[in-house]
């Protein structure tokens, strides 16, 4: 009895072994097949990172201590006291420089 139970795990162990090899080479059959797509996919994610990076970093535009920026929607004003890069945003639109 011991030796059937033993063969039939056995057999069934190397049929689990057998579908996971196919169903990842299944898997690696599809992405390759569709490797136009994922460069695609990484080609946009770079360009969105490196967008991000250069916000982050301020896009170049500099700062000047006594500037006032005017929110052109909700008429906030913001008089600039530190220096710095960066750009002034207020309701989801870049502030206008006044002065």
């Amino acid at each position: 009895m011991f030796n059937l139970l033993h063969s039939a795990f056995k057999f069934l162990h190397l049929l689990n072994h057998l579908f996971s090899s196919l169903f990842y080479y299944a898997c690696f059959i599809r992405c390759a097949h569709k490797s136009t797509n994922i460069f695609a996919v990484l080609i946009i994610g770079w360009a969105l990172l490196n967008s991000f990076r250069s916000a982050k970093k301020g896009g170049g535009k500099l700062t000047k201590v006594g500037e006032i920026y005017l929110c052109e929607v909700c008429g906030n004003k913001v008089k600039v006291v530190e220096a710095g890069k960066g750009t002034l945003v207020c309701c989801g639109k870049l502030m206008k420089l006044v002065k």
